[in-house]
């Protein structure tokens, strides 16, 4: 197996926990019902969640907690820094996976990449947040995606603007 690579260390920490906190708030995700962290690698969200009742879902299968996250009935799934790495084809066929799925809030955190994210890479010397993962798509091309299946109820930029945080529902027809 490759040896995967956990970022969360030193001013990249520091950056996550932010996110990480904020994610928790934007929504209603402190309830006993279930919540699907997609995308989770080493399920550093879980430490922000209130409850256990938190799934964590990443290609790497040693990293998932389940095999198959479209069996799941969550309501709350939160994609934290992740639609950026995946091709539009497979972000489109993941929203029409979590649609079916039916969860009461989406939250998605994705990066801006601007100028206080490109300092930031200078400063921790790597090529980009995740030097080995590429950023496939920007954050508005998946807002574009995302808004063809949800409907935005919130949105907002932290950590000096370097992430965009965003809360939908399910686009009723």
């Amino acid at each position: 197996m490759k040896k995967y690579k956990d970022y969360h260390k030193g001013l990249v920490a520091k950056y996550m926990d932010k996110i990480y906190l904020k994610t928790t708030t934007i929504g209603n995700v402190d309830t006993d019902e279930l919540i699907l962290d997609f995308g989770g690698g080493y399920g550093h969200l879980a430490d922000y969640i209130i409850h256990d009742n938190i799934i964590n879902y990443d290609i790497v299968p040693e990293l998932s907690d389940i095999e198959d996250y479209t069996q799941l009935k969550p309501h709350t799934i939160i994609v934290c820094h992740v639609f950026e790495h995946m091709s539009k084809s497979e972000i489109e066929q993941t929203l029409i996976n979590f649609k079916k799925m039916n969860p009461k809030q989406l939250i998605i955190a994705l990066p801006t990449e601007n100028i206080f994210s490109k300092i930031g890479v200078f400063i921790t010397k790597l090529k980009s947040t995740y030097e080995d993962i590429p950023h496939l798509i920007t954050y508005k091309e998946v807002n574009q995606l995302v808004e063809k299946h949800f409907e935005l109820t919130k949105r907002k930029y932290i950590v000096f603007g370097m992430t965009q945080l965003s809360l939908y529902e399910i686009r009723r027809l």
